[in-house]
Formats: structure tokens, sequence, C-alpha cells
């Protein structure tokens, strides 16, 4: 007789230290994640999900992190997607570099929380952001979220969704950037 366990895929906390989702260790290696510590009674594993530039998030408590976190940034070329949009930039010679990820929240979502966990980009010059930015398109209709730069970290930002986030840097300036690693919690209806 075999017995089926079932759980639900709710929120963790890795051995890291960062928050996850539990899967099954299947559904995590499937969804390109990191095992980190067991959930659900020893059923399920605690996935920490990171992506980069040019990829979609669509589970919970996923990282958008630099390319090269905890390093840097140092983008070092043009990518593409399989459609032939331009992802992310070459950071060469004072040539601007964006980074953009896509947060596509399941049916039930009323609101995305960003965390700035690490989130260090040049600072602003006389009051605006000129050198590099962090801008989400697509949130809060009427009610845009400013472009971020300079230190971040331990901040947070709400959203609607579906929104696109971009990561611009110009190395032309003298600060070598600490780079970005936010968590995108996808907060239900109440």
């Amino acid at each position: 007789m075999f017995h089926i366990v079932t759980f639900d895929n709710g929120p963790c906390h890795a051995k890291t230290g960062e928050h996850g989702t539990c899967f099954s260790q299947k559904e995590c290696d499937g969804l390109g994640g990191s095992a980190s510590g067991t959930c659900a009674n020893g059923f399920g594993v605690c996935c920490v999900l990171t992506v980069t530039c040019g990829k979609t998030i669509s589970v919970n408590n996923t990282y958008f992190v630099n390319e090269n976190h905890p390093g840097t940034i140092t983008y070092t070329g043009a990518d593409y997607d399989s459609l032939g949009h331009l992802q992310s930039t070459a950071n060469l010679y004072g040539t601007p570099s964006t980074c953009y990820v896509t947060l596509e929240p399941p049916y039930g979502t009323c609101q995305i929380l960003l965390e700035f966990v690490d989130f260090e980009l040049s600072g602003p010059t006389q009051g605006d952001c000129t050198n590099d930015t962090f801008v989400v398109h697509g949130a809060n209709p009427g009610c845009d979220i400013p472009t971020l730069c300079g230190n971040n970290a331990g901040q947070h930002t709400n959203a609607t969704g579906p929104i696109h986030i971009g990561v611009c840097t110009d190395d032309s300036n003298e600060k070598e950037e600490e780079g970005f690693y936010a968590q995108y919690l996808m907060l239900g209806c109440h």
C-alpha cells in the first residue's frame, strides 16, 4: 500500500537564513531552485529560488540578484531571449547596462512586496538618479514607484502586478556598485 503525501507550498526558512518555499525535491529541481533544509515534517525541502536578468518570477519568495552576486555588477555582453528580445546589455566603456525581470504573480495575488536585502547602486546627483537606476514599470497605475538609486538595503516597496523591473548601471561613474539582492513576496487578497 502506498501513501501519497501532500503539503502546502508555503513559506519556509532555509538553512542559509533566506526565505524559501516548501516544495518536493523534484519540484525544487524543476524550478531551478536550491534545497536548503527540510519542511513539511521532512517530506519537502525549503527551496530557495534566485533569478537574474531576463527571467520571469512567478513563485513566491523568489530573489532577484545581479548576475554574479554576491560580487559586483559586471555585465559582459548582450543577452537575448529566444524571441530576440534584449534582456541585458554589456557594461563596457561607460555604456549603460540594463537588466530586466518580469514578475507575474499567480491568480489571487493582490500585492507584491519588494524587500531590498542588499541594494547599493551609485547615489543620486543633486537629488536625481542619473547614473544607476532601479525602475518598476506597470505597477500601481496612477501612483508610480519612484526611480531608486543609492543604498536602499533594508528598505521595501509595494506594487501590484504583473510588473517589469529593470536595473540600469553606467560604469562611467567612479563608484563600484555593490549590486542588488531583492526578495519578492506575493501577498494574497484578504
